[in-house]
């Protein structure tokens, strides 16, 4: 025997296949109709990056109480190349420049911080726009200000270090301004390249966790902090003229923080970096 079916069942069975065919017709009408050249859709937003003039090259400088130099660091922000470049070079490295040949321990000594940044501009070609020097009591000063900075070591690490002795077994830290600076300049290992690749990466570090920060409303005061705790060629108008390009670096998803790795020889007058490492400074600080 057949089965039969109500009219108003066949009916509402009918009226849902019309409307889901109805809905899909005009699915497919306005997604073609959307992706046409010159429809109403909305185009794509183009980012245009800032140029080459939004740059920043710093030369920071620690020293200790006595004014010696303990670490000599680029750090520039590149918003136009999407990067924030960091090398640390050891303070013994031995320069070359205008006849000049000597350490930059020695420049510092000699000339100070702007005396040291012509020189170490013109050894490697690169633009530096200025100097930070700090001892350690500023660095403790801004890193309250700032929190600490989250740290992981993975091997042990102890020698000396500004006249004290410290120990730093492997794990996670919350580094406060006392044991950033002794990282920054604890002497070990014995190479002077990893010595540097440490304080590069901790530097790095700091760049990721705060530049984010210096963008925000409190971003004036963060600065104005720093800037208050160190000798500095730099102003507030310095980072207010820069802050929308960096922007563009702090709004991504992962900082473009970049490390320099160096490598080199001791001889008899200092540290000598390699030809290798010196063509890896200039290409990550470039003058144009």
């Amino acid at each position: 025997m057949k089965h039969s079916e109500s009219r108003p069942a066949v009916f509402f069975r009918t009226f849902a296949v019309s409307i889901a065919a109805a809905a899909a017709v005009f699915l497919l009408g306005w997604w073609i109709i959307s992706s046409r050249p010159g429809s109403d859709a909305p185009p794509n937003e183009t980012r245009l990056l800032p140029d080459a003039s939004s740059r920043l090259t710093v030369l920071a400088l620690g020293v200790s109480e006595s004014e010696e130099l303990t670490v000599c660091a680029l750090v520039s922000f590149q918003p136009d190349l999407i990067a924030v470049q960091t090398a640390v070079l050891p303070p013994e490295t031995v320069w070359s420049a205008g006849g000049e040949q000597n350490t930059l321990a020695a420049a510092y000594r000699q000339g100070g911080a702007d005396y040291l940044r012509r020189q170490l501009s013109a050894w490697l070609g690169v633009p530096i726009d200025g100097a930070l020097v700090q001892n350690r009591r500023q660095l403790s000063a801004v890193m309250e200000a700032c929190g600490p900075l989250p740290f992981t070591l993975t091997a042990a690490l102890s020698g000396e270090t500004s006249g004290h002795r410290v120990s730093f077994p492997p794990g996670e830290y919350q580094l406060d301004g006392a044991a950033l600076a002794d990282l920054l300049t604890l002497q070990a290992p014995a190479d002077p390249a990893r010595r540097s690749d440490r304080a590069a990466e901790l530097l790095g570090s700091l760049i990721r966790q705060h530049l984010p920060a210096v963008l925000t409303e409190s971003g004036e005061a963060l600065v104005g902090t720093l800037l208050s705790h160190s000798q500095s060629d730099f102003s507030l108008l310095d980072y207010l003229e820069r802050r929308t390009a960096l922007c563009s670096l702090a709004g991504r998803p992962e900082l473009p923080v970049y490390c320099v790795y160096l490598d080199g020889t001791v001889g008899q007058e200092g540290y000598y970096l390699s030809e290798v490492s010196l063509t890896c400074l200039r290409a990550a600080f470039p003058a144009e």
